[in-house]
């Protein structure tokens, strides 16, 4: 195993093995970067590594040749590890988790708890875990989004480091049979406190954000207009009940005309078997009347069969309807 250090960090552990204390060495470094390190947790993580050990009382005047013998590799036998990513732009980096982008990230991650509070359904129920149909498909689909989504999240934290100047990397390697991603950013340790959290929490960011995006989606699709609510609920439709599909196909092919190719109409009325020169002459309110009330009772039987859930319909403008509409 090695580390990848700053050089500043490289420079703190120089003058601790010429033997000055960390208090010494926090000055200096204090007067060259004008900010105080954090020595003692860079110490703790070499220490965790195996990389430094402590000296005892009686060794505190040892010669620097002794002192770089405690350096010592680690014993731990570790997988092969491979890593890539290790020059990602730092300006690329900074622009990307510049202020003006984490402020989006927090509105809406904000807009997305409002969306749940006003509709707590759009959390999925445990029974969103379960795949009764298509199994194996599902299960390839969700490892792949599941590899997708451990990516991301590695790369968010390379990222947010690489935006402070750190030089990280990221390796992929395997615990006995499990893939596994891995951030190297041990120079982290090098810059200031307060200046670690984000690269800390960028991939629990990154997180956060991809599902207020999903919510947000749910919501938008739960409160769709008409040719949404038929493309959301058809393919239920076609599975549990196609002799729905059948008896409405004239309706639904108008309202979503891509199902023209796949559906044909048992009954077209002269309007549409009229050529189109003719078909403005003949009864298009009629029409618009068969399509409109075709629908609605599609809908209402669909509701009677599923019974899953709760339906709410809004009505936009419904004081400017005319006698066409009638519910």
């Amino acid at each position: 195993m090695f580390l990848v250090l700053p050089s500043d960090a490289v420079e703190i552990l120089d003058y601790l093995a010429l033997g000055k204390r960390i208090g010494e060495t926090q000055l200096i470094y204090q007067e060259k970067y004008g900010e105080l390190p954090d020595i003692e947790d860079l110490l703790d993580i070499l220490e965790g590594k195996g990389f430094v050990k402590p000296l005892l009382p009686n060794q505190a005047n040892r010669s620097y040749a002794v002192i770089q013998a405690t350096f010592a590799p680690p014993t731990t036998k570790v997988a092969k590890v491979r890593y890539n990513f290790a020059n990602f732009p730092q300006s690329l980096a900074q622009k990307l988790f510049s202020r003006p982008v984490l402020l989006g990230c927090a509105v809406l991650i904000s807009l997305a708890l409002l969306a749940i509070a006003f509709d707590p359904a759009l959390i999925p129920s445990w029974e969103a875990y379960f795949f009764p149909e298509n199994t194996t498909l599902m299960i390839l689909v969700l490892t792949v989004l599941d590899c997708v989504i451990l990516f991301l999240h590695e790369m968010a934290h390379l990222v947010a480091a690489r935006a402070l100047g750190v030089s990280c990397r990221m390796g992929i390697s395997n615990r006995m049979w499990m893939l596994v991603a891995e951030t190297d950013m041990t120079g982290i340790w090098g810059v200031p406190r307060n200046q670690r959290y984000l690269p800390f929490l960028a991939g629990t960011l990154l997180d956060m954000v991809s599902a207020a995006i999903l919510i947000l989606v749910f919501l938008a699709q739960k409160h769709a207009g008409l040719k949404d609510l038929l493309t959301a609920i058809l393919p239920q439709v076609q599975a549990q009940a196609a002799d729905l599909i059948i008896k409405h196909n004239y309706e639904l092919t108008r309202v979503l005309p891509a199902l023209r190719r796949t559906i044909s109409v048992r009954y077209p009325s002269l309007t549409d078997i009229a050529a189109q020169k003719e078909q403005i002459r003949n009864y298009p309110a009629d029409r618009a009347f068969r399509i409109i009330h075709g629908i609605i009772d599609l809908l209402t039987a669909w509701f009677k069969r599923s019974q899953n859930s709760r339906w709410v319909i809004v009505c936009d403008r419904y004081d400017f309807s005319g006698g066409l509409v009638m519910i």
